[in-house]
């Protein structure tokens, strides 16, 4: 992987934007949205190759922002965040693929290594092409 890959990280939380930011800059530009709204922003400037987005946010919740990224990119891989058992909004939103799930609190290691396999098996299957 390289910083050809662009992450679009959207929460409503700073630390989580922060933390985030810095476990993947390294690696990839990044691009952080504090709200949904600033998310759908961004989306159509960064056209990123992999967007993490909080399930619970004021305004546009996370499967209100997915509904609307989906009608923009239908292909970009999405990693729902949550800290809360949402079983009947991921049943929700799993017809809005490809969407991927991880619990708060995360271990770094855990979603280093996804993101790294959901932007591999991207680059495999074309949907997400590196800069």
């Amino acid at each position: 992987m390289s910083k050809e890959h662009k992450l679009l990280i959207v929460d409503d939380q700073w630390g989580i934007r922060i933390l985030l930011t810095e476990i993947f800059s390294g690696e990839y530009t990044v691009e952080t949205a504090g709200s949904g709204t600033e998310a759908l922003e961004k989306l159509r400037a960064l056209n990123p190759s992999l967007i993490l987005l909080d399930m619970k946010m004021p305004g546009l919740s996370g499967p209100e922002t997915l509904r609307l990224i989906r009608e923009i990119n239908h292909s970009v891989p999405v990693v729902m965040m949550s800290g809360l058992d949402e079983t009947e909004v991921i049943d929700q939103t799993r017809e809005l693929a490809p969407v991927y799930y991880i619990n708060k609190p995360f271990d770094l290691n855990d979603i280093k290594r996804m993101v790294e396999e959901l932007l591999v098996e991207a680059e495999r299957s074309g949907t997400v092409c590196s800069v």
